[in-house]
């Protein structure tokens, strides 16, 4: 709940417009939430669905390219990516920070990014990822 709260917080900070939370993401009415939004979760639009592939289709089906900030194989750089036009219509899908972005939802996604690790550790905070990935992505 305190990730998602400070995602919520960045999000706002960003000028992300919705947030489509999934499966066991705490939504805003867990009470633990606010502690780190800070008030982020009035300002930020936002939308559950129990299954993530199923909301990842919608948004699809709605216009919006689907980007995941995940390792792996076929993932590039955050920053060899050719960035967004502002115009453009883009969800940026975050996993779980132990099992990730679920294989069948990322099977669908247009661009699969990591962020370079300098250090020994091998991955981020899912909320310190998050604000790399959307104020880099906003051109900023």
């Amino acid at each position: 709940a305190y990730n998602v709260g400070a995602i919520f917080r960045t999000a706002e900070a960003v000028g992300v417009k919705k947030l489509h939370l999934c499966g066991m993401t705490a939504t805003p009415e867990h009470p633990k939430l606010g502690k780190t939004a800070i008030g982020a979760e009035r300002n930020v639009s936002w939308a559950y669905a129990n299954n993530a592939v199923v909301a990842g289709e919608a948004l699809l089906d709605a216009g919006f390219s689907l980007w995941a900030i995940e390792g792996g194989e076929e993932s590039i750089s955050l920053f060899d990516v050719e960035l967004p036009k502002p115009d453009a219509k883009i969800s940026l899908i975050l996993g779980n920070e132990l099992a990730g972005v679920d294989p069948a939802l990322l099977s669908r996604c247009e661009r699969i990014l990591y962020i370079p690790m300098l250090g020994g550790k091998e991955s981020l905070n899912v909320t310190v990822a998050f604000g790399i990935a959307a104020y880099y992505l906003q051109g900023m």
